[in-house]
């Protein structure tokens, strides 16, 4: 089965805490690639970016 690719629109708490710690779980590893991640302000999407190790910010 191909992997699907995501992007995070939002890199505020209920992404930070919830959304992103459940994807980079390693039993979702193998179906979902987090490509990337934005937020209004662009120091919250470079450090959720660095964080969970998602190529664009």
């Amino acid at each position: 089965m191909d992997k699907v690719r995501i992007g995070v629109v939002g890199a505020g708490s209920i992404s930070v805490r919830g959304i992103l710690p459940h994807l980079a779980q390693e039993d979702i590893k193998d179906r979902v690639i987090m490509t990337a991640v934005c937020d209004p302000v662009p120091g919250r999407a470079k450090a959720a970016s660095e964080k969970f190790n998602i190529p664009y910010a």
